[in-house]
């Protein structure tokens, strides 16, 4: 449902360790937690993963790794996310057939090519402008929409969604909504978990899905 994101910045933040598992308190079963980072050292990395797992295993939060499956498989995580220039799908599966796998997705040809390997979701954005992509218009709600319905697999939106644009993201039939700084640059992080949460609501829309199952 709600995917919680992270950068490189965000994971050298000195209170990173302690906000995050806050976060993961508040959002338990609800979504997923996505550690991604290109800065940190193998050893150090896995001791962040390592740490995050056992907090998820205590809340129910999914964990997920981004790109480095090695990392994943070190610290015992369940899920990766592949984006580009990360190993394929058919890789991942061979490496190691247990790890759910996301990937991310930028236009209506790359989830179809996606769709055909079966992951267990994808992340398609940008949606909307965003600062991390300036000057960039987004694919817009029709092109999520497309997205949408041409796969069975839960779609995810990303990219500049605030809590304002969670119906309309609903209504295009996305499973669940990801945001960096919508949790991060909020002052009160936490809280805003809760407002995303609250306006994604308790029903049903095509595609929504339990992260853990």
């Amino acid at each position: 449902m709600l995917h919680i994101l992270t950068s490189d910045a965000i994971v050298a933040r000195p209170d990173f360790l302690t906000v995050a598992e806050s976060l993961l308190h508040t959002l338990g079963p609800a979504g997923a937690f996505h550690l991604r980072t290109r800065t940190l050292t193998g050893h150090h990395y896995t001791s962040i993963a390592r740490y995050l797992t056992t907090v998820s295993r205590d809340t129910g939060t999914l964990l997920v790794i981004n790109g480095r499956i090695d990392i994943a498989i070190a610290a015992g995580v369940s899920a990766v996310q592949l984006g580009r220039g990360a190993l394929s799908i058919a890789d991942v599966r061979r490496i190691a057939p247990p790890l759910r796998i996301g990937v991310s997705v930028h236009s209506l040809a790359e989830a179809q090519s996606a769709v055909a390997f079966h992951p267990d979701w994808l992340i398609a954005g940008h949606i909307y402008p965003t600062a991390t992509h300036p000057g960039a218009g987004g694919l817009g709600l029709a092109v999520l929409t497309s997205i949408v319905s041409t796969t069975p697999i839960p779609v995810v939106a990303v990219g500049g969604v605030t809590p304002d644009h969670v119906s309309e993201i609903r209504s295009a039939g996305a499973g669940g909504i990801a945001t960096i700084s919508g949790i991060w640059g909020d002052s009160d992080p936490n809280a805003a978990v809760i407002r995303y949460l609250w306006e994604y609501g308790d029903g049903g829309s095509r595609g929504e899905h339990d992260p853990q199952h």
